[in-house]
């Protein structure tokens, strides 16, 4: 840590205040820093190209409810990989994107209980457009039990 006392150096009150302010800033910072970095979805946890989509379409095993659509297909890696889509029939782009935010967050809370070594692709369907995103993670949780990839 850079700020210390100096032994042959006299501190008044207000100087000893300044550096402990700062060691507890840099702390907290250092501890936010660690705790987003729990919650975020790296560029290799995404499916991004579409040949990477085809081939979880093509031979993955699908579950469904209501509101979302699961493709799963177990990789040969250890990593877990995710990819989102939502169908042009389910209206403006603007809508689009933000029932794939929805997606994205219910998977981003709840990545650490998904088994790994399986690439997903999570499909919106219409009733998912009214709802938020307490909704949205229920159906991501129970489709992903009835899949049977969540972690024992």
């Amino acid at each position: 840590m850079a700020y210390f006392f100096h032994p042959s150096r006299k501190y008044d009150c207000c100087h000893v205040f300044l550096i402990l302010i700062r060691v507890v800033k840099n702390l907290r910072s250092r501890m936010i820093n660690n705790m987003v970095k729990r919650f975020t979805l790296p560029k290799k946890g995404k499916l991004c190209q579409n040949k990477n989509f085809q081939a979880v379409y093509k031979s993955g095993k699908s579950y469904a409810n209501k509101n979302l659509v699961v493709y799963v297909l177990p990789n040969q890696s250890v990593k877990r990989r995710v990819g989102f889509a939502a169908g042009k029939r389910l209206g403006s782009a603007v809508m689009r994107n933000r029932l794939k935010r929805l997606l994205r967050e219910a998977y981003r809370h709840h990545q650490e209980k998904i088994i790994t070594g399986v690439d997903l692709v999570l499909v919106a369907r219409q009733p998912l457009l009214d709802a938020g995103v307490d909704k949205a993670i229920k159906a991501f949780l129970d489709i992903c039990a009835k899949a049977k990839i969540l972690v024992k």
